[in-house]
């Protein structure tokens, strides 16, 4: 991979929605990240690999909420 051959001595790979379909498992575990992060904007039923993390987005949708009921700038989340 270029990122290796780089000279990158860890990879991270990053999805918004983790939409997994047909071999994506078999192909996660086989490419050369450390780790692959997805947020939880999809309910999987099933575990995932080893490789992948998912991270919540509650406390952010949380704040968003918050700032739009209390007529504050939601854009400041983003920057």
């Amino acid at each position: 991979m270029a990122f290796r051959e780089s000279g990158a001595k860890r990879i991270f790979a990053l999805a918004t929605h983790g939409v997994f379909s047909r071999n994506a498992f078999q192909n996660i575990m086989e490419a050369p990240i450390e780790k692959l992060f997805v947020t939880n904007s999809i309910h999987h039923k099933r575990s995932l690999s080893s490789k992948v993390s998912i991270v919540s987005v509650a406390p952010l949708l949380g704040d968003a909420i918050f700032r739009i009921h209390t007529n504050q700038s939601v854009s400041e989340l983003f920057e």
